[in-house]
């Protein structure tokens, strides 16, 4: 895979935004081995809950430009 998008919502509906984008650490975009990501989202205010997402990018058609995308699960945080 190329990496991920980092995406963010405020109300755990379909309304979440790209905010961010992580490149694969594995070597070619594959790996079998766990490999730890992380993100620092620097925009964020006190008292407020956002829920996160990760989305794997992953080329589906080279030629075309066209990209599918892979959910992770939701992580729920509260600052």
């Amino acid at each position: 895979n190329k990496g991920f998008e980092v995406q963010r919502s405020v109300d755990n509906q379909n309304e979440f935004k790209t905010i961010g984008f992580v490149g694969s650490h594995a070597k070619d975009g594959n790996s079998q081995t766990e490999i730890a990501y992380n993100y620092n989202d620097a925009d964020v205010k006190e008292g407020q809950t956002f829920y996160y997402r990760w989305a794997q990018t992953k080329p589906f058609e080279i030629k075309l430009g066209q990209v599918s995308l892979l959910f992770t699960n939701l992580l729920l945080i509260k600052i």
